[in-house]
């Protein structure tokens, strides 16, 4: 997978979400991590760490539990 241009095309996505739909933007921020890690771009994945993370806080109790799960088998997979 050609991970530069994977986190091209996951920042401009991120500009077309709606603020509101923060499930969406999760996911946005976890795979521009994950791109952006595959390219050594190590201080812009933690940012996108902190910014998901910040996010998951503001889901529904359940939701972030689910998303948490999933963001660890991420984290692993790294």
């Amino acid at each position: 997978a050609d991970h530069a241009e994977m986190d091209a095309l996951l920042e401009g996505a991120l500009r077309l979400v709606g603020v509101e739909d923060t499930a969406e933007r999760v996911q946005l921020h976890s795979g521009r991590l994950t791109a952006l890690y595959s390219v050594g771009r190590l201080d812009e994945a933690d940012e996108h760490t902190i910014l998901a993370t910040d996010l998951l806080q503001t889901l529904p109790r359940a939701f972030r539990i689910a998303c948490e799960r999933i963001y660890e088998k991420l984290v692993r997979i790294r």
